[in-house]
């Protein structure tokens, strides 16, 4: 969540005192002017009300004159009438003045304006019987004079004078009242404005304060926690700069706006001669070219390209000059590096594979060359099994027919010339037989072990049901001889190999099997097979003699035999022939077994 900083708040609080200040001023303004307006209609009042009294006054001062000379007839008393007639008019004027229509205090109040008007025609009235009274006393007397003051006349309209006047004082000291009343309420009402906009400017500026020293504590934390970010961006920085400085190959980083290397190793210098440091991209004055030859533009280099494209690219390979001339072969790869969606620098990272390529070249002339040789030693050996072959065919068949005759020689004697034989005799004879089948033998396991060794077998499917019965068929005689006990486990599974010479090996295994036990003892053999993920390993166990572990290596060799051919009758290529037929069909061969515990040999093939 984005936390808002104090500083608005700040602001929203001097902008708001400012406003409330403003509006404080404008209240004060208002109720200072209704405070000058009262005061201008309180003077007002006032003047109104002195001018009342003045010419109440003055009438009076009329009628005393008045009186005076009616009753002494003398003209000095006529002197307070004389100076009231004077100055009536001025002073009805002034009161007129006040409140006509024309002044702003009084344009609205039509009723004083009525009522002046009839004081004036009133004292009018009454100054024209105070003018008649004083001509009746000048021509006609005091009786006379005194006659017109008895009839009243001048009593009422006097009366009717106090009476307006007094009307006119009562509206008017009604007016004062209420503008002392609004100047007081003005002036409670501003004082009550200042109060209140004081307080709150006070809690305000109280608050803006408080939001101030927050606001200057954020700031402080704000610009710790920068300082803070910058030193780690630094750290940051320099552990980039020592990671990039101890990389093995040759390191760039160029910033996307710029165009210009900003960080280099050491590398850098040591593979292309120059560190490039603070170089523009888009401006190389050194060259480089493809593999085919053709120059490399300089947006063609592949930080360029990352810079420009955005692409990722791995393992370019270039042909780099250098200033003397030489050319080393570079190997480089290079991408963008992105900050929120927008590329804003790039990194490349080379290394000289021309001592690889040198190594490549003298390895494809040594494979050339030793190709060369393998193709010369596969016709000598070509050549050499040819003639093994015709070696072998030489044997069986020179070495065979002098034994065949030797052998026949041999029976013939004994069966022509045997009772001539003494029982030496006899048995040397017998001997010879023997030797002649063992050699027979020998030949032919020879023989068959020379085939295996040069002959192509092709592999297929085979059932290994049918390869033990066909192999227990072949020994169907040296079984039945030594009353050997044959347990085979239930529907073996198939294989993958050569079927005759699958059937050869497993013939040895029994045949060995059924050999190689104590005297006395009836041979039993158990065969099975079990599953090894996609091989099948069978197995022939025997009740025999059994084998020293450290023999296990010797006994699959040609000609090795670990007793007597008295002992043990036998050629020792048997299991030879064993190791040599399962490799040949890409098989393995092992065994396991304890001196007179018996025997566990085994075969692994691949299951079909």
């Amino acid at each position: 969540m984005t936390r808002r900083s104090p500083a608005r708040y700040i602001h929203f609080g001097l902008i708001t005192a400012l406003l409330l200040l403003i509006s404080t001023a404008a209240t004060f303004y208002y109720h200072i002017h209704r405070l000058q307006a009262n005061e201008q209609a309180i003077q007002h009042s006032y003047q109104v009300r002195s001018s009342l009294d003045a010419v109440l006054s003055t009438l009076k001062d009329a009628e005393t004159g008045q009186r005076g000379y009616i009753i002494t007839g003398e003209a000095q008393y006529l002197e307070p009438y004389q100076t009231a007639i004077a100055q009536i008019d001025a002073q009805l004027g002034e009161l007129r003045t006040l409140v006509s229509p024309s002044d702003s205090l009084t344009a609205h109040d039509s009723q004083q304006q009525a009522r002046l008007a009839q004081v004036e025609t009133t004292i009018e009235a009454r100054l024209a019987v105070l003018r008649s009274a004083i001509e009746a006393r000048r021509k006609s007397g005091e009786t006379a004079a005194e006659e017109m003051v008895r009839s009243g006349q001048g009593k009422a309209l006097m009366d009717s004078t106090r009476q307006q006047i007094a009307a006119m004082q009562r509206q008017e000291t009604d007016r004062l009242a209420q503008a002392q009343q609004d100047s007081a309420a003005s002036f409670q009402q501003a004082i009550d404005a200042v109060t209140i906009a004081l307080a709150l400017n006070l809690l305000l500026l109280g608050l803006v304060y408080a939001l101030f020293r927050r606001d200057r504590h954020l700031r402080s934390q704000e610009d710790d926690r920068q300082q803070q970010l910058i030193s780690e961006i630094e750290a940051q920085r320099r552990q980039l700069e020592a990671v990039v400085q101890n990389l093995p190959v040759g390191t760039m980083i160029a910033e996307a706006r710029s165009g210009r290397i900003i960080l280099g190793n050491q590398q850098v210098e040591l593979i292309l001669g120059h560190d490039f440091f603070g170089s523009d991209i888009s401006k190389r004055s050194d060259k480089a070219f493809h593999l085919d030859g053709r120059l490399l533009e300089p947006e063609e280099y592949p930080l360029a390209r990352a810079l420009l494209t955005g692409e990722t690219i791995l393992d370019q390979e270039i042909l780099y000059q250098q200033e003397d001339g030489s050319f080393r072969v570079i190997r480089a790869s290079a991408t963008p590096i992105r900050d929120r969606g927008e590329i804003v620098a790039g990194v490349v990272a080379f290394y000289d594979i021309t001592p690889l390529r040198k190594a490549q070249e003298e390895v494809q002339q040594l494979n050339a060359s030793l190709e060369q040789r393998v193709q010369e030693r596969t016709a000598q050996l070509q050549e050499a099994n040819e003639e093994m072959e015709a070696f072998s065919y030489s044997v069986a068949h020179d070495l065979r027919a002098p034994l065949r005759g030797m052998q026949g020689f041999a029976e013939a004697l004994l069966e022509d010339y045997g009772d001539r034989l003494d029982s030496e005799g006899r048995e040397y004879a017998q001997f010879i037989i023997a030797s002649a089948q063992r050699l027979e033998t020998l030949i032919q396991d020879l023989l068959a072990y020379s085939r295996l060794s040069r002959a192509e077998l092709p592999l297929r499917a085979i059932d290994l049901n049918g390869v033990v019965a066909e192999a227990i068929q072949q020994l169907e005689n040296d079984l039945i001889r030594s009353q050997a006990q044959m347990i085979i486990q239930f529907n073996l599974p198939s294989v993958t190999g050569h079927r005759s010479t699958l059937i050869q090996v497993v013939s040895n295994l029994i045949s060995n099997a059924v050999k190689f036990v104590a005297e006395g003892v009836r041979p039993k053999v158990e065969i099975s097979a079990e599953k090894q993920g996609d091989r099948v390993r069978l197995w022939v166990i025997d009740n025999g003699i059994g084998i020293e572990d450290k023999y296990y290596s010797r006994i699959f060799r040609v000609f090795e035999r670990l007793h007597g051919v008295e002992a043990y009758p036998g050629t020792g290529v048997g299991l030879a022939i064993v190791r040599k037929g399962t490799e040949r069909m890409g098989g393995s061969v092992g065994v396991e077994s304890k001196l007179d515990a018996g025997s566990r040999f085994w075969i692994e093939l691949k299951e079909s």
